[in-house]
């Protein structure tokens, strides 16, 4: 791990280095660091090679031997809207699969251009959120929602999820904004 992410989550490296280019589109071979240097110095992120699924899991394909990356036709916006709400209907909205369904009032699976370039992910729904079921429209969408004001943009040009579909509440002692209609 590099020193700079073990010192914490503020930490930053002492020198920041560019990001290197997709493998495919290296102009130059990469960079090699000497044996007694590789223990100390930070590691470029770099994409991996895909691997071989272990003989253990038959489950696991490699993405490379079912087709090629970007293989799959171009959808519509339409295609895509109606996608993305099958998902929603079919997956999402009535799933039970972990204990968070019990407690929910909504999911909250995502809304916005889904033609977007750009795209917000938060971690979870908020109250709001579960009561309507809709993403980033408490306190923190308010300040979302400026933010992409700031930007020029309006909510219906970015696309706006969560990584989690369904509200964490869970009883005990009351934190700020961790209460149902809190936050």
């Amino acid at each position: 791990m590099p020193r700079w992410l073990a010192a914490g989550a503020n930490a930053q490296p002492a020198a920041a280095t560019p990001l290197p280019a997709p493998a495919l589109l290296r102009a130059q071979p990469p960079r090699v660091i000497a044996p007694q240097a590789a223990a100390t110095a930070p590691r470029p992120l770099e994409r991996a090679a895909p691997q071989p699924a272990p003989a253990s899991s038959p489950a696991l394909i490699p993405l490379s031997a079912t087709r090629a990356p970007f293989a799959s036709p171009v959808l519509s916006s339409e295609e895509k809207r109606a996608a993305l709400e099958a998902l929603n209907r079919d997956e999402v909205s009535g799933c039970t699969r972990c204990g968070l369904s019990h407690s929910r009032t909504h999911t909250v699976f995502g809304e916005g251009d889904p033609d977007a370039q750009l795209m917000f992910i938060g971690e979870g729904p908020g109250a709001r959120e579960d009561q309507t079921g809709r993403p980033f429209v408490g306190p923190a969408g308010e300040l979302l929602n400026r933010m992409i004001a700031a930007m020029g943009l309006s909510r219906e040009k970015v696309y706006i999820a969560n990584i989690v579909k369904c509200r964490a509440f869970h009883p005990g002692p009351a934190r700020q904004g961790s209460r149902p209609g809190a936050g």
